[in-house]
């Protein structure tokens, strides 16, 4: 988690987090997937540009990590680089509980700070595109 200003949450769990800020500014050396972690609905509703559907009720089974596991290849085979990986749900309770469940299982992850709620003070919906390409963001 090098290339952005990962910072740790100490609560009753370490959560990694990213601000959104963080992620606009920086032109990262690595690729990023983005991973909405919240429901198809939501998703629907509002998404960060075109990034990748993994609730957590399905990213905590063993078909659900492999599912990260081979978007991770996908955008490794495009970029030729390992991607770091940010989750992100509505204002990021559920994707710091994912970012700790894949900690278990041996996937480095960060949580987006605030969820998609933050990201949108910074970033319109109109402007995912032009921000998610010009930061390597999938």
């Amino acid at each position: 988690m090098a290339a952005y200003n990962v910072r740790a949450r100490f609560d009753a769990n370490r959560v990694l987090e990213v601000e959104a800020s963080s992620l606009i500014a920086a032109s990262a050396p690595q690729p990023t997937l983005l991973v909405d972690v919240r429901f198809g609905w939501e998703y629907e509703r509002d998404r960060i540009g075109d990034s990748a559907l993994l609730p957590l009720s399905e990213l905590r089974s063993e078909a659900g990590v492999e599912q990260l596991r081979a978007l991770m290849a996908q955008v490794q085979r495009e970029t030729g680089q390992q991607p770091e990986v940010v989750l992100y749900c509505e204002r990021g309770v559920r994707s710091a509980r994912a970012q700790q469940y894949l900690a278990e299982v041996s996937i480095e992850t960060s949580s987006l700070a605030g969820g998609i709620r933050a990201w949108r003070q910074e970033v319109s919906a109109e402007r995912d595109a032009e921000v998610l390409t010009a930061n390597r963001l999938f």
